[in-house]
């Protein structure tokens, strides 16, 4: 009988890529196991317990497929022109703050995100940049009580799509800012 480790387990969420991806036919971006992760934080000098791995994983495959659908918002605007996109490729900016998670911490709105990415979608052909801050909010004992994802198309394009897509949430009586 052979046993598999749970903590080699790959989540079954994937976001579809644009034929580069990490599965095994490249045609989708999977989350890693919690022993993928695990050597990950460990390698980039952010060691967790093993024993925690695998709700790190977890709230990773959340946070991830969080930032999927936020994404998706700015992309269902374009569904006549692209009705699949795909992600082509991302990179972490972790301590490279964007302009706006600077701007509002400056003003005292919310603290620095904990991680910044930048995830490049392919829209049938184009390549859109969207940048990415995580937040996470703390109660009163500091424990993270949640985490916030502010995603937004990069550019001129993007200040667009994000005037547009804050007027159709507040019409539809939706938080228009996170």
């Amino acid at each position: 009988e052979t046993r598999t480790n749970p903590l080699d387990a790959v989540p079954a969420e994937s976001i579809p890529a644009a034929g580069r991806g990490n599965s095994d036919d490249g045609k989708e971006w999977l989350n890693p196991s919690p022993n993928q992760l695990f050597r990950a934080l460990k390698r980039k000098q952010k060691p967790i317990e093993i024993a925690d791995s695998t709700s790190v994983a977890e709230v990773h495959t959340a946070v991830t497929d969080g930032t999927w659908k936020c994404i998706m918002a700015y992309e269902e605007m374009h569904k006549d022109k692209c009705p699949n996109p795909t992600l082509s490729r991302f990179s972490g900016k972790d301590g490279i703050y964007s302009f706006k998670a600077k701007a509002l911490h400056w003003l005292g709105l919310v603290p620095l995100p904990f991680d910044r990415h930048d995830w490049v979608v392919d829209r049938c052909g184009k390549e859109v940049t969207y940048i990415i801050d995580y937040y996470s909010h703390e109660d009163d004992e500091g424990n993270t009580e949640y985490y916030t994802i502010d995603a937004r198309p990069a550019g001129l394009s993007g200040v667009v799509d994000r005037v547009r897509l804050c007027a159709k949430k507040w019409w539809a009586g939706e938080s228009a800012f996170w």
